[in-house]
Parts: structure tokens; C-alpha cells; sequence
């Protein structure tokens, strides 16, 4: 016997999600070139000015059945019966499947940002082997907020909820060692603002996984200090190798975390504590021919990123920062035959486990999993003026699942998700006029 009993979880229900968002963006920049003595300068200027508006809703639809021990479904419970004609509502026999909308006024908004900015560098030679440039942003955002919480009891109008002006400084002095090599220290001021999603009061379900994304209205935007000292060689056009350490101090770091134990598949972007991060990076793009006249056309990229992360969790322990890696690294063998329009390259990316949704109460952190992907791809120009184009590629070569997994000390980590993309492989024709 087959029932439909949304009580434990055996519910049929459709939703509609429609968004609109349109962005207006206007800059102007200029450029004036000047000499200091006998060193060209050049001074920048600018304005920019960003209008984004979004309007969201999601339409959700429950079918229920009325008096439904009266009849049987279709086909011994295929799902599909409960829409067959013989199956529907209708007033004479009082039983069937019928349609509820099921409106939640938190799924319904309208979000606006306006940005303006202002800024003013210059590129300041020193000396013969020193170099400065520096610079200020101003940026004023403010964002709006039109909807309501479900139970009607918070109404935004047009509510201004984002308020912020702010001056960002930048400067990165340059330092020519030798010829071909240079050290750079630089530091600046950045802004991360929420997304329209994340300051919101929507409720949004992922229908695949049953989970639910709750926006935060207070949410604040995360205010970021950058220092950088790199230490960098060109070989020649193209080919260079670098080493650089860096320091990122965040204030108010927006990140995800479940919304507490009675409800863990619900997760709410938060702003945590002050974050410190710090990090050491290789870099190395060369070519191969210096091994051998027969690899002249073969070259070799390589990046490797070590970061620690640390945010204070109750005063006494720390955690790494929600989405970052202790370290990630790139690696790619291309070759290039400028003679015969071919390019190839085979790429390598793995990231280590990070953290991606906080923990609360006695529910885990979530964390993801090292993936392994191993990309190739091989394009070929042809024909005359070389229009044509053919390109094959392999992604995911490995066979590697994204693994996020419930992480909790001294215990073995439990499924969180598990997605399979399994191998891809395709092939695309291109023709340029």
C-alpha cells in the first residue's frame, strides 16, 4: 500500500525560483604623464560609479492528497499516478490530488546597491632602481532592502541596511636589485561586502539535499589589511621565478555556519572573530629547452601556496578560517608549436582539507576533502589565416569524488556529501572571422 505522508518526509511538492538583477556600471579614468627630473611619472585618476538591483522569489507548491485510502495510484505507487485525470480532485468525489501554494514572504525580495568611488595613484619613480607606487580609493556603498520574515513580524521598506565609506590606501614600492630581478613590498585595504543572498531574510532549501540557507540582514561587511614582500627573477618573456610571503588581517570575516543543533541542516553566513592569515608562495613559469634542444617548445608553470589561518573560538581555542587551505598547488606541462598551430597542456590542481561550515553546539565542522584534478587539453589552429579551430579536452582525469565530511576530534570523519562528477571529455570546433 502506498501513501503520500508529508509527516515523515514522503512530500511531493514543485518550486520556482525567478531572479532579475540588473547592473548599471560607469568608470572614467585618466591618465597625465610627467617628468620628475629626468624620470617619466604618471599620475591616474578615476571615478566609478555601480547600480545592481535584484529581485528574487521562490514559488513553492505542495500536492497533497484528500481521502486517498478511496483509491489506488496508478501503477502500484509510481509517483506518476497522482497526476492521472482518474486521480485528481474534483468536488463531486471529494478525494485526489490536489495543489496548496505554500508562500513564504522571506523568499520574496527586492535587494539595491549603490557604490560610488573615487581614486587618485601615482607611479613615482625614485631613483634608477627604486620605484613607488601608491594610491586612495574612497568607496561609498550603501545597500537597500525591501521584504519580511515569515511570521510578519520584521518589515524592511526600502530599509537602508548597509551604510559604509571607506578610504583605501594602497602602495607598492619596487626595488630593482640586479637587472631582471626586483623585491616588492606592498600594503593595502580591502573591503569584502555580502552578497544580496547573504544579507537577506530569505530561506532558501537546496531540494537535491534537503538543506536550507537561512540570510543574515545584520550581516557586516569584512574589512581586510594586506601586506606582501616578494622577491622576484625573469629569465625572459614569459619565463620567471618568485618566492613571497604575505600577512591578511580580516575584521568581521563573514562565514558559514550551521544554525544550531535542533536544526544542523540549516546554515546561516555569520561574521566571526578577527582573523590573522599568514602564507609563503613559489612560483615557476620556464621553458624546457635549457635541458634539452629536443624540449625547446615544452615549458613548465608551477605555483605552491602554504597559509595559516587563525580565528580565536571562545577566547581560549583557534580555528583555520572558513574556505581556506593550509596549502594548494598548480602544476602545468605545456607545449607550443607556433609553426603548426598546435597547443597542449596537461594541468594539475589539489587544494588541502578546508573548512566549510562551522560547527555548532554539538554538531561537527564540515570540512572538504583534497581533490586531485588532472586536466588535458590539446587544440589545433588550422586552414588559411588559421580561422579554424579544434580543441579536445579530458577533465577530471583521475576519477576523483568531492568528498565534505563531518570532522570531529578523536572520531572517525563521517559523509557530509559526496559528489561524483565523474570523467568528462569534450571536443569543440571554432571558426573566427
Amino acid at each position: 500500500t502506498y501513501d503520500v505522508r508529508p509527516s515523515v518526509g514522503a512530500e511531493v511538492n514543485r518550486a520556482w525560483r525567478n531572479l532579475i538583477e540588473n547592473n548599471i556600471n560607469s568608470k572614467v579614468d585618466f591618465t597625465y604623464k610627467f617628468n620628475v627630473g629626468e624620470r617619466d611619472s604618471k599620475l591616474k585618476f578615476g571615478a566609478l560609479a555601480n547600480f545592481k538591483e535584484r529581485d528574487f522569489e521562490v514559488l513553492n507548491y505542495l500536492f497533497r492528497v484528500r481521502q486517498q485510502s478511496q483509491y489506488d495510484f496508478n501503477n502500484n505507487g509510481d509517483a506518476n499516478g497522482l497526476f492521472e485525470g482518474a486521480n485528481l480532485w474534483t468536488p463531486e468525489s471529494n478525494s485526489g490530488t490536489y495543489i496548496r501554494g505554500n508562500f513564504e514572504p522571506a523568499n520574496t525580495f527586492n535587494a539595491r546597491q549603490e557604490l560610488f568611488s573615487g581614486y587618485v595613484m601615482n607611479e613615482m619613480p625614485i631613483t634608477a632602481k627604486l620605484k613607488a607606487i601608491y594610491g586612495v580609493r574612497l568607496e561609498q556603498s550603501t545597500n537597500f532592502y525591501t521584504g519580511q520574515s515569515n511570521d510578519g513580524q520584521t518589515i524592511y521598506n526600502n530599509t537602508k541596511v548597509l551604510d559604509e565609506l571607506n578610504l583605501l590606501p594602497s602602495v607598492n614600492i619596487i626595488y630593482n636589485l640586479v637587472e631582471n630581478m626586483n623585491v616588492r613590498v606592498s600594503g593595502s585595504q580591502t573591503v569584502a561586502r555580502p552578497t544580496f543572498k547573504e544579507k537577506s531574510l530569505a530561506q532558501i532549501q537546496d531540494r537535491i539535499s534537503g538543506r536550507t540557507f537561512l540570510g543574515n540582514i545584520d550581516l557586516e561587511q569584512t574589512n581586510i589589511t594586506n601586506l606582501d614582500l616578494r622577491w622576484e627573477y625573469f629569465f625572459s618573456p614569459g619565463e620567471m621565478i618568485s618566492v613571497s610571503s604575505f600577512y591578511k588581517h580580516f575584521v568581521n570575516p563573514i562565514e558559514l555556519v550551521a544554525f544550531d543543533a535542533v536544526a544542523p541542516n540549516n546554515f546561516q553566513p555569520k561574521n566571526g572573530n578577527d582573523t590573522d592569515l599568514y602564507g609563503v608562495e613559489l612560483e615557476v613559469r620556464k621553458k624546457l629547452g635549457f635541458m634539452s634542444e629536443a624540449l625547446n617548445k615544452m615549458n613548465i608553470g608551477f605555483n605552491a601556496t602554504l597559509v595559516k589561518s587563525e580565528i580565536a573560538v571562545d577566547g581560549q581555542e583557534s580555528r583555520s578560517l572558513v574556505g581556506q587551505s593550509p596549502f594548494i598547488i598548480n602544476t602545468i606541462l605545456g607545449y607550443t608549436d607556433s609553426d603548426m598551430g598546435l597547443d597542449a597542456n596537461l594541468s594539475y590542481n589539489v587544494q588541502g582539507e578546508r573548512l566549510s561550515i562551522v560547527g555548532i553546539g554539538g554538531v561537527p565542522s564540515v570540512y572538504e576533502q583534497p581533490f586531485n584534478a588532472l586536466n588535458f587539453k590539446v587544440s589545433k589552429k588550422f586552414g588559411e589565416d588559421r580561422k579554424y579551430g579544434l580543441s579536445l579536452a579530458a577533465a577530471n582525469i583521475l576519477g576523483q569524488t568531492n568528498r565534505l565530511e563531518y570532522k570531529n576530534a578523536g572520531e572517525e570523519n563521517q559523509s557530509f556529501q559526496v559528489l561524483n562528477p565523474g570523467r568528462s571529455y569534450s571536443i569543440s570546433l571554432s571558426w573566427s572571422l
